[in-house]
C-alpha cells in the first residue's frame, strides 16, 4: 500500500510541477515581424522553408539566452523524388525561460561564394 501512494504522490507532483502544463506555440513565415503571447517553459516551434542543398541555411542571429533556450534546429529535406533544389524545412523550437520580451532573429545565409540575400526573419516572443 506504501509503495502505492508513493508512486502516486510522484504522479501528482509531476502533473503540478512548473512546466508541466507547458505548450507548444508553432509559428511560420506569417509570424515574420509579429509579437506571439507566450508563457514560460512553452516551447516556441518556427518552420521556414530552407534549401540547404544548396549551400543555404538559417542561423540565430540574435536572441536572449536568458529569456529563450535553443532547445533544437533540424533540417528536413524535401520528400524523395522531388525536383532537384526544391526546398526543404527549417525547424527551430525554442523554450521560453523568463517572463518579459524577447526578440529572436534569424537571417537566411548562403556559402561565402554565393550572392547576398536580404532574407530574414524576426519575432518578440512576450512571455508571462
Amino acid at each position: 500500500m506504501r509503495r502505492i501512494l508513493v508512486v502516486l504522490a510522484s504522479v501528482v507532483a509531476l502533473v503540478l510541477a512548473p512546466g508541466a502544463s507547458a505548450g507548444t506555440i508553432t509559428l511560420g513565415a506569417k509570424a515574420n515581424g509579429k509579437t506571439v503571447k507566450a508563457k514560460v517553459g512553452d516551447l516556441v516551434q518556427i518552420t521556414l522553408q530552407s534549401n540547404a542543398s544548396t549551400g543555404y541555411a538559417w542561423e540565430v542571429s540574435g536572441v536572449n539566452a536568458a529569456k529563450l533556450s535553443v532547445r533544437s534546429a533540424v533540417y528536413t529535406p524535401p520528400k524523395a523524388g522531388a525536383a532537384p533544389g526544391s526546398k526543404g524545412r527549417y525547424t527551430l523550437t525554442l523554450r521560453v525561460r523568463t517572463a518579459g520580451k524577447s526578440t529572436l532573429k534569424l537571417q537566411y545565409v548562403g556559402p561565402p561564394s554565393a550572392y547576398t540575400l536580404d532574407k530574414s526573419f524576426s519575432v518578440t516572443i512576450a512571455a508571462s
